[in-house]
């Protein structure tokens, strides 16, 4: 029962250092933030010069990058959210400050007709943590994923108006750390001993796995001043396995014909999907002084119907309390975004961009887990170039439409119990700041 809202969390926080916050490249628990210079433009599929972390985003255009080219960078996150019930209750999410890192490195050869490269990411992820005495912990607490995409790829320029690309992608879910609170009195009720007043027990299920996967790019020019740039990203369906802890129960669920104790602990399975998706972008350029173009995109998020819980080693009884399926019916979306850059001198440069992205949860299934709204985000940053070396920098708030919830998420993971009510307004914003320093050698 805990466990459910466990794998909830579990399915919406993935992330490379204490987690990301949802919402970027596609929604839900994207977050395709892979340098400075990338979210500050927002043209990563149609290539950039200078940017290695192309690997990920389109691999098409290593070989354009020269013969060496590395960058390292940081981004700083600020994530807050707030609900506010009907009854005129509020609950404020914990502000989260996620740091999360990238690192990329290419080398070309064959005067750019191939090029191979590697890059250290974390594009999807989460980190969301409710107060224990809130309205939504039966639902949820504190739900916390990292993952890490591995990344090699090559590319190869058969002419100079087409280039290819491929790579592959080793998704490392290192830890998934997922909590909520459960309702005593309510599982007391469901075996037929009810209790009144107990208090909650705490649900936790970690757990990690890897898969496999893999991206493959194109870029086509017509002419200099125009590229047009298409990747693929696979579905990576990773197997998660750890442990469903319980503890604190009391009364009948304490007892030997149910969770045989006051704490309770087995393994547990599931599977987590990492969804396809196809990025189309345009850019035009114009004689080395500016840029400017479009990026669209299309997640394939309506893999996620639901989610099943195997717990191989638990009772009958247990499985029905802790192992009902949770549904997510989450939906395929489509994001856009334009951007550019403008370079005033030799050294300095001005990037900036927008984008719009919906919301992959109905309402029907919505979960404070992962409060994923329709938004928009701004960014704007400099970069600085000197020799070989370049500074990158962005900004980029990011705007959740406020959205009235009305479901029984809640109430159906409870027993119908009124004080797990989720429904309510809700509000959230995002502000990141990023740095990332690059290094090319023509």
């Amino acid at each position: 029962m805990r466990n459910i809202r466990r794998i909830v969390g579990l399915v919406s926080a993935i992330v490379f250092s204490e987690s990301v916050v949802f919402g970027l490249g596609s929604g839900g628990i994207a977050n395709e933030v892979t340098s400075a210079e990338h979210l500050s433009q927002l043209l990563a599929i149609t290539g950039s010069k200078n940017d290695p972390t192309t690997v990920y985003n389109n691999p098409a255009s290593i070989g354009d990058l020269g013969k060496y080219s590395g960058t390292l960078g940081m981004m700083f996150y600020r994530f807050s959210a707030e609900r506010t019930g009907s009854n005129g209750t509020s609950d404020k999410m914990k502000t989260g400050y996620p740091i999360v890192p990238n690192m990329a490195a290419t080398y070309g050869w064959g005067d750019g007709k191939y090029g191979f490269g590697i890059a250290v990411l974390s594009p999807f992820g989460l980190e969301t943590e409710w107060s224990d005495t809130s309205n939504v912990r039966y639902v949820a607490t504190k739900s916390t994923l990292k993952m890490v995409d591995i990344t090699p790829a090559f590319s190869y320029r058969p002419s100079e108006k087409m280039a290819l690309g491929l790579g592959v992608d080793y998704f490392w879910t290192m830890d998934a750390d997922l909590q909520k609170k459960a309702n005593v009195d309510v599982i007391n009720t469901a075996v037929g001993f009810p209790t009144a007043g107990s208090s909650d027990a705490n649900s936790r299920l970690s757990g990690d796995g890897s898969q496999w996967g893999y991206h493959a790019g194109m870029l086509f020019n017509p002419s200099p001043s125009h590229t047009i740039g298409l990747a693929y990203h696979s579905e990576v369906k990773t197997k998660i396995e750890g442990d469903l802890e319980i503890t604190g129960l009391s009364g009948a669920s304490a007892s030997a014909g149910v969770f045989g104790g006051t704490d309770y602990k087995t393994p547990v399975r599931t599977d987590l999907f990492y969804p396809q998706h196809v990025q189309f972008g345009y850019k035009y350029s114009r004689e080395n002084k500016w840029e400017a173009g479009f990026n669209l995109a299309w997640y394939d998020w309506s893999s996620n119907k639901e989610l099943a819980i195997n717990l191989p080693n638990a009772t009958a009884t247990q499985r029905a309390l802790a192992g009902a399926p949770v549904p997510l019916d989450w939906r395929d979306v489509w994001s856009a975004s334009i951007g550019g850059n403008y370079r005033f001198t030799e050294t300095w440069k001005l990037n900036a961009g927008a984008y719009y992205i919906p919301a992959v949860y109905p309402e029907s299934t919505f979960s404070p887990a992962v409060p994923d709204m329709n938004k928009i985000g701004l960014s704007i940053g400099p970069s600085y170039s000197k020799n070989s070396w370049s500074i990158d920098t962005v900004y980029n708030p990011i705007f959740y439409k406020t959205t009235t919830i009305n479901n029984n998420l809640g109430q159906s993971q409870n027993g119908g119990l009124a004080a797990a009510d989720i429904s309510g307004e809700y509000k959230a914003m995002i502000h990141i700041l990023g740095v990332n320093v690059r290094y090319n050698f023509r």
